[in-house]
């Protein structure tokens, strides 16, 4: 697992680099000849090409009118209002959208230019509402001013004004489509809103509190130390409704690795008797498909038009061709088919449940009957009556048809992609488990339904937050890890019916996200190898006791039992490991000379190697943590290099990952020595290694990963 130099390389490959302009002087103007001469009513200008009309236009000062057009949006020429008269030219054109030519000569205020300009705003106005005296503009309107200076003052259209309903596009906009000019403003700035608010690259907080863009390494390494300092409860991850099954596994593992399981999802679903245990319980289990061989279908609590368009068109199907009868309790929607509506209070089901409302007969008529509960109807306070009631209903049409016990009559319609997938891994629904016992860590992968706040939250706690967009869970973030959206990558989602679906990448992630579960495994190194280093190669570390570990590894294809004395839980005398040395087969120097002890006690230890061990080839590696040389905290780094001058050996200024890294490729280095020492092998292949793991102890022992 730990074969990478750095922390970048676990998330991609090394980066390509660049080469220089081998000219730096670049000519700042443009040369004169390049530029193209237009005239504006009859004002010559010069401007560079590719500048459209209008640019050209209000360079000499003259407003062009424009509803759709704006500076930082792409050019759309939807509205038509900045229709101007090219000189010699058949017809207006668009001055947003019209790349000048030279020579030509626009004229701005013509009679053409009056007539099309008055022309298109009648069209403009054609269903717009004749509310200026009440609207919330109170006066303040492009459009108003418009249609005074280049309008008409009559309309010659007589028909009702068109009424539309509001639209959703986006938490970006508010609509209010009846005043709407088909601009398509809205549109393009919701689009690139979107894109503007994409999250491209790493993030953490600065001193000030403000999110400032950091590096992979850094990111993740802030994050190892917060998840090294915390155990069992005092760590949590919230998973939203788009992820992936590889990240809510590759989440999982990570964090059961940490003896945590609060691992939480921000739907709910009810607990209650045998909650999520059986899979059967919130799955659709009649199948997408298998609606078409049912005779009767009660929807509760659920708009599949809306929440499962391919539900409901195989439910219109089988409503056109097999006479389905339908009934729904909840509000009045359109389905694009007929139905029976029921009610809409919870006093229906109950009915239903005891047999007292008059739909019971229908219900007990039918051969195949099914009943579909709504995720969102489980998700009130009252949703575990709601289930039971539901399930009551269903076992009594069951047992009123007769029907195969192969035949599922109670079914659950999900809304979100990732939530059958999680709890099929065993994640709890909903994050009260998190609300009761508050963690220092909390992770949020894609979780944006603003489920749990900074105050529910103790204020020393960190949040992580992975995702691609982060309308609710980045704000208030401390770390943030950007990820890719579905489309941006290769991953697998489990439906409604429990099946599980593939999905292709169709476009490449922007800036350096990744994808959701190379993250995490990224991080799951970062933050797991000095566990999986001590563990590898030691064992499970003791640092209140002397103890011999013992492990097995295989080095170039040859099995090698070790045995490893620890001789660092305290600090001996160099003069009592002398005994210790003349055993050993080999014996790792690995120091951390931050602390001014360890830097003195060094040579001194390689010396006593030396005289003990005459042909024993000793590897020494000095490694330091770079924040503590900059301050010069006991040691500085020129003393650490003339150290390492002396010594023959190698001085390197890591990081926690780098120092990690360092320790595997230094007990690897040893025990290749060993065999080469020792060929043949003699066939026990058992070899004593003394190791005097200073930055193993150190790693290990250290909570906070502040060394």
């Amino acid at each position: 697992m730990l074969r990478l130099p750095t922390v970048g390389r676990a998330l991609a490959g090394a980066a390509k680099g660049s080469l220089a302009s081998s000219n730096p002087v670049r000519t700042p103007v443009r040369a004169a000849s390049n530029m193209v001469e237009v005239f504006v009513d009859g004002k010559p200008v010069e401007v560079e090409p590719g500048t459209t009309v209008l640019q050209a236009c209000e360079k000499v000062g003259v407003q062009i009118p424009r509803f759709c057009y704006h500076e930082r949006l792409s050019v759309a020429g939807n509205c038509r209002m900045c229709l101007v008269e090219i000189e010699k030219a058949p017809k207006p054109v668009a001055a947003c959208a019209m790349p000048v030519m030279k020579g030509w000569n626009i004229l701005t205020n013509s009679e053409k230019t009056r007539k099309a300009r008055e022309g298109v705003m009648e069209f403009l106005l054609a269903n717009h509402p004749l509310d200026c005296p009440i609207c919330d503009q109170g006066g303040e309107c492009d459009l108003q001013d418009q249609s005074m200076q280049f309008g008409s003052d009559r309309s010659r259209f007589s028909e009702g004004k068109r009424a539309v309903e509001d639209k959703n596009i986006g938490p970006l906009i508010k609509t209010i489509m009846t005043r709407c000019i088909q601009c398509t403003r809205c549109v393009r700035f919701a689009y690139d809103g979107l894109k503007r608010q994409r999250l491209t690259q790493p993030m953490v907080k600065d001193e000030s509190g403000q999110l400032t863009p950091t590096t992979w390494e850094d990111a993740l390494t802030r994050v190892a130390g917060a998840l090294q300092s915390v155990q069992g409860s005092e760590v949590a991850a919230i998973v939203g409704g788009m992820a992936d099954a590889e990240a809510l596994v590759a989440l999982k593992d990570l964090l059961n690795r940490l003896n945590s399981e609060n691992l939480c999802t921000e739907e709910l679903f009810p607990m209650a008797g045998a909650g999520t245990d059986l899979r059967s319980n919130y799955l659709l289990n009649s199948r997408i498909a298998g609606i078409e061989d049912s005779d009767l279908l009660l929807l509760v609590g659920t708009n599949p038009r809306y929440e499962a368009p391919l539900f409901n068109a195989r439910i219109r199907k089988s409503w056109l061709h097999n006479e389905l009868q339908i009934a729904t309790v909840g509000h009045k929607v359109d389905l694009s088919y007929t139905y029976d509506h029921l009610g809409e209070d919870t006093s229906v089901l109950k009915q239903l449940a005891n047999g007292t409302h008059a739909f019971c007969k229908v219900l007990s008529a039918a051969k195949r009957p099914v009943v579909v509960v709504g995720s969102g109807a489980l998700q009130r306070e009252d949703g575990v009556a709601i289930l039971s009631a539901v399930s009551t209903i269903a076992q009594n049409a069951r047992a009123s048809s007769g029907v195969e016990d192969s035949w599922k009559v109670l079914n659950v319609l999900h809304r979100v992609a990732s939530q059958v997938a999680a709890l099929d891994l065993g994640y709890k629904a909903g994050v009260d488990a998190i609300r009761k016992n508050p963690p220092k860590v909390l992770f949020l992968l894609g979780a944006d339904a603003g489920c749990i706040s900074r105050a529910d939250l103790p204020k020393d706690s960190l949040i992580i937050y992975q995702g691609h967009h982060g309308d609710v869970g980045a704000p208030m973030a401390d770390i943030i890890l950007p990820s890719a959206a579905y489309t941006e990558k290769n991953g697998t989602y489990v439906n409604t019916e429990g099946r599980s679906q593939h999905t292709k990448i169709a476009v490449t992630a922007p800036g350096v996200a990744r994808e959701d579960w190379k993250i995490i495994r990224a991080l799951s190194e970062v933050t797991l190898c000095v566990r999986f280093i001590t563990k590898r190669f030691i064992g499970e570390y003791d640092h209140k006791k002397e103890v011999t570990y013992k492990c097995s590894r295989v080095v170039d294809q040859e099995a090698v039992d070790l045995e490893i004395l620890d001789l660092t839980w305290k600090q001996s005398s160099v003069a009592s490991l002398e005994s210790s040395i003349r055993w050993a087969d080999g014996f790792l120097l690995l120091y951390s000379i931050t602390q001014r002890f360890s830097f003195l006690e060094v040579p001194q230890l390689k010396t006593l190697i030396d005289q003990t061990k005459q042909n024993l080839v000793v590897p020494v590696v000095l490694v330091a943590n770079k924040a503590d040389l900059e301050i010069g905290r006991q040691v500085t780094t020129d003393e650490g290099q003339r150290l390492a001058k002396d010594l023959r050996c190698g001085f390197r200024e890591l990081s926690v990952a780098e120092a990690v890294l360092a320790v595997e490729a230094a007990v690897l280095q040893l025990i290749r020595l060993v065999l080469d020492q020792q060929r043949p092998l003699p066939e026990r292949r058992s070899y004593m290694l003394t190791v005097r793991h200073a930055l193993t102890r150190k790693l290990t022992r250290s909570k906070t990963m502040q060394w």
